[in-house]
């Protein structure tokens, strides 16, 4: 039989791994690895008639503005997408095939 200390303290640890793990969910909640990224590209893709600008990857995926930048500028050489800018200095990348964006044709 277990005395009731025991199970206190069994208890109080369960309760402190619990609490860690959930702790770590909010901490890092999205994974951002590439697949992630393309399913977030082809998302935007889809929903702005093919053009994407970085702060909508940024928003969309919850990474960096260096690491969006770099990852769109990979994509539009894989997929042969058009970069544009407008007046203001907002870079546009135009992908034509959505279809295209998926992670078993394209390189890491």
């Amino acid at each position: 039989m277990v005395a009731p200390s025991d199970a206190f303290l069994a208890g109080w640890m369960l309760g402190i791994l619990v609490m860690l793990i959930t702790g770590w969910l909010f901490v890092f909640p999205k994974d951002n690895g590439y697949k992630t990224l393309l399913r977030e590209i082809k998302y935007l893709v889809e929903n702005n008639n093919g053009l994407v600008t970085p702060t909508d990857l940024v928003l969309r995926a919850e990474i960096s503005p260096n690491k969006s930048k770099k990852f769109l500028k990979k994509l539009a050489q894989q997929l042969e997408a058009t970069v544009e800018v407008d007046e203001t200095g907002t870079i546009y990348y135009r992908f034509t095939i959505a279809k295209a964006i998926n992670s078993k044709l394209l390189k890491g």
